[in-house]
Formats: structure tokens, C-alpha cells, sequence
């Protein structure tokens, strides 16, 4: 008798995903993981859009508060993007005023 699990294919993109490479294919990132990508994002990005505001003031565990639940890492730099907009805003605005 031949076991069917072992013939199981899943419709991915334009090919299959065999049975057997699941569990690789949806491995969970960790929480430690997407606050290294978002850190590592905001010094690629330290001149831009507020996020020497992250590396220079946000502990891991702001960081880790702010992401919550997120489950990759593009989706924790979208979370912190949202939280640091207001006060990039802010600081420009200031800016805009001197003299």
C-alpha cells in the first residue's frame, strides 16, 4: 500500500509545494529576528524618514512592543515606519520654523 501523505502537493505561485517542504517554507520568523531586520533597516536607513530615531533611542524591547505580532520582517518595518512618522513629521515641521 502506498501512503498518499507522500503524494500530497500544494499549489504555490507558478509551482508545487511538496508536503515535505512545508514546514521549511512556513518556518516562523522570531521575534529576535525582525527586531535585528528592523534595526539593520534603520541604519541602512539612518538619514532617512526618522529612523536614526530608532537607532539611536529605541531599546530591543520598544522595538519588540511596537512590532507585536507582526510575522515577517517587512511587515515589523511597516509597524515602525507607522510609529516614527509623527515624530519625523514633527521634526520637520520644527525645522521648517528657524531661522
Amino acid at each position: 500500500m502506498v501512503d498518499s501523505r507522500a503524494f500530497i502537493f500544494l499549489r504555490f505561485g507558478s509551482g508545487f509545494l511538496d508536503i515535505a517542504n512545508l514546514l521549511e517554507f512556513k518556518k516562523m520568523t522570531t521575534k529576535e529576528d525582525m527586531i535585528a531586520g528592523v534595526r539593520e533597516y534603520a541604519l541602512c536607513n539612518y538619514e532617512k524618514d526618522g529612523w536614526d530615531y530608532v537607532v539611536e533611542c529605541w531599546s530591543d524591547k520598544e522595538i519588540a512592543e511596537e512590532i507585536g505580532n507582526c510575522r515577517t520582517v517587512k511587515g515589523a518595518i511597516r509597524k515602525m515606519r507607522e510609529a516614527i512618522n509623527p515624530l519625523y513629521s514633527y521634526e520637520q515641521e520644527i525645522k521648517s520654523t528657524d531661522w
